[in-house]
């Protein structure tokens, strides 16, 4: 080969060589694109999820301001108890997942809607209960002013639920505590989590407690799931794994 010739072809190597860097760069830019579009897409779907959950819980948390206002005008009048039935059944009844509504008096369950099912915990201590975060929240409802929230935590009824609770009071004087017992599963269908065949959603507590779904999945995106008092937190990914689309 003569010397021109192998000028030739040491910029013939030269430039297939600039060329395969140039394609794995532009390979390597195009696919970290790709990543962080499906990462975007899908995080903008764990958030919609997160959003439904907590509109989801709120939706039933607002019955327990209308408990907390019966409770107020109408306990110490006659027929006290059995208006507190009727007005609780109908609570109950109103959407899917109330599991109890109830009237706490100095942390003993002294009235509670629907009877049924729910015999195990009327006359229930809370301030015993051996779940140390059942009377501590109880205690916060009791000396607060706002709704304070329990769970996820398994029900004496049976299930997963949340508990929320907030003092009734006429001026200073405390009348009880309103509480209404959430059965979690419904509430979580409500939202949709189940739907999400592609996606593998992971609900944990403020405590990291599980709530929905098993192990958090591989390089997860999340979304804050925002509730009265605490926030819990909704991870999600592919469930074939990221760039299986591809």
């Amino acid at each position: 080969m003569t010397r021109p010739q192998r000028l030739a072809a040491l910029g013939l190597v030269a430039v297939l060589a600039v060329g395969a860097v140039v394609a794995v760069l532009v390979d390597g830019g195009y696919r970290r694109r790709r990543e962080a579009l499906e990462r975007a897409r899908v995080e903008a779907r764990v958030a919609q999820y997160a959003n439904a959950v907590a509109m989801a819980i709120e939706r039933r948390l607002a019955l327990l301001q209308g408990v907390q206002s019966f409770i107020e005008v109408q306990s110490g009048r006659a027929g006290f108890e059995g208006e507190f039935a009727g007005f609780a059944r109908r609570l109950a009844d109103a959407m899917p997942g109330i599991r109890a509504v109830e009237l706490v008096d100095h942390g003993v369950i002294r009235l509670v809607e629907p009877a049924a099912g729910n015999e195990r915990i009327r006359g229930r201590d809370l301030l015993a209960d051996p779940r140390p975060m059942i009377p501590r929240d109880y205690r916060r409802a009791e000396e607060g002013r706002t709704e304070v929230l329990s769970g996820p935590v398994e029900l004496l009824q049976g299930g997963q639920g949340l508990v929320a609770r907030v003092a009734a009071r006429r001026g200073d004087s405390l009348l009880g505590v309103a509480a209404v017992v959430l059965d979690l599963p419904p509430v979580l269908a409500e939202a949709g989590l189940q739907d999400a065949r592609d996606l593998g959603l992971v609900l944990r507590g403020a405590e990291r407690e599980r709530v929905f779904g098993d192990s958090i999945p591989d390089a997860p995106v999340s979304a804050p799931v925002r509730l009265p008092d605490r926030t819990w937190r909704l991870y999600g990914a592919p469930r074939q794994g990221w760039g299986a689309a591809w």
